[in-house]
């Protein structure tokens, strides 16, 4: 079993190495190279190369993202397709404030002024904690992230060392339009602006930047879910991976459920059409997010990541009178540490603080705008389908 690494120690990483060096890269390590492997076939021109968590320890290891009730800033989304298979949504997360959370975590109303006290404090509490774990989140995502970038500019550097390249047997230049490596992109799990429609020229900065995690899609059945290591078969084997945290998980039951929606009055598993149902706007979710290499393709550099395991208590609010949580939920969110286990992009869905000139309100309740040409944004990998097939 791979080793969990928390945000915790993340975080204490960045204290210890700077946030540029979470992460490592090898030259001597061995790639996935589809070239080299599938010789005299016409195969994409992918490689994937190893990237590695470092521990304040000193240990390295694959980055298995352990994180615990942090709440989205989107509902599970498809990109734009033009037709083409879908094979991965995403989910978006930015830091967030008391004020935002607190319109969907809402103290119940109390028969008395000392209940209601008691009440108020146990959700500002809550509040605080889950305000505080996403805005950790968030600070391990951008360290995550940036690390990656200095990992990709170090390979470009090797490249242009003819007397490294001897020993990096692939080839990173893929796109024949691309003059030099320098100019190769880096695509980015970040983004920090958006174009501004009304002057074409000129950008908006966010706030509060966002990222996106990838969350898998069968491509033939277009179920959610992940490629999982099957110990009895020995193989990768596709299964749903996202739970649902108001059927399990909780202190007394420990037992996973499986996540549905109701479809016309009958439960369906998660698949690329109903995702956004259940993993909607402000869900507060747990989980596994993996991030084990670098995807170099004809689009450029990508960082690839995908959840492992989510479980999500989804956002059932409907109005500022109801809260999102029954009061057996509450307290299980309040919990302890031991119930904590638990086509390249050529538009992308935004959330950003200046709803009111920026926004339109989506079915899910996201402050979501369409926005073309954003140049940090997380490409699509094309050569991701390949790789699952490996």
């Amino acid at each position: 079993m791979e080793r969990e690494f928390t945000v915790d120690d993340v975080l204490k990483s960045i204290e210890k190495y700077g946030k540029e060096n979470v992460l490592t890269w090898d030259p001597e390590d061995k790639v996935n190279d589809n070239k080299t492997k599938n010789k005299g076939k016409n195969a994409f021109d992918c490689t994937w190369i190893p990237i590695k968590f470092k521990h304040v320890s000193g240990e390295t290891a694959k980055l298995d993202l352990k994180f615990s009730k942090i709440i989205t800033s989107s509902a599970a989304k498809p990109p734009p397709t033009n037709g083409e298979v879908i094979k991965a949504m995403s989910i978006t997360f930015k830091e967030i404030n008391k004020e935002e959370i607190a319109k969907v975590i809402i103290a119940k109303q109390k028969d008395t002024p000392e209940e209601q006290d008691k009440e108020n404090i146990k959700v500002d509490r809550i509040i605080t904690d889950v305000v505080e774990s996403t805005k950790q989140f968030v600070t391990a995502l951008d360290a995550i992230d940036t690390s990656y970038k200095k990992i990709c500019e170090d390979i470009k550097s090797a490249f242009k060392d003819p007397k490294k390249v001897k020993n990096l047997t692939y080839n990173i230049k893929k796109d024949k339009n691309t003059k030099s490596v320098d100019d190769i992109n880096i695509s980015s799990i970040k983004q920090s602006y958006c174009e501004d429609k009304e002057n074409p020229n000129q950008s908006i900065e966010f706030t509060k930047p966002l990222f996106r995690v990838k969350l898998l899609v069968n491509k033939d059945s277009g179920k959610i879910g992940a490629d999982l290591w099957d110990k009895t078969e020995k193989r990768y084997k596709f299964s749903p991976i996202v739970y649902d945290a108001r059927k399990s998980y909780s202190a007394k039951d420990k037992t996973p459920v499986k996540a549905t929606v109701k479809v016309d009055g009958v439960s369906k598993e998660l698949d690329k059409t109903n995702a956004g149902e259940f993993i909607n706007f402000r869900s507060i979710i747990s989980g596994n997010i993996s991030f084990p290499e670098v995807i170099c393709s004809k689009s450029g550099f990508s960082l690839r990541n995908n959840f492992k395991k989510l479980i999500v208590k989804s956002n059932k609010i409907k109005n500022n009178n109801n809260s999102v949580f029954s009061q057996n939920e509450i307290d299980d969110l309040k919990g302890n540490s031991d119930d904590e286990n638990e086509s390249e992009n050529d538009k992308c869905n935004v959330i950003t603080d200046n709803a009111e000139n920026l926004s339109l309100k989506d079915t899910q309740g996201s402050d979501i705008e369409d926005v073309a040409s954003v140049q940090d944004s997380n490409l699509e990998d094309d050569c991701l389908e390949s790789e699952l097939d490996d």
